[in-house]
């Protein structure tokens, strides 16, 4: 049980940090087309 909870924790950081980093670069490609 204790490792499968353990996976569920690194999928869901993993899924995270994906969105997270989908995010930044969304919002950094939405800022650098203002900036030109």
């Amino acid at each position: 049980k204790e490792v499968s909870v353990e996976i569920k924790k690194l999928t869901a950081r993993a899924t995270l940090l994906k969105e997270t980093l989908a995010w930044i670069t969304s919002n950094t490609s939405f800022f650098h087309g203002w900036e030109v």
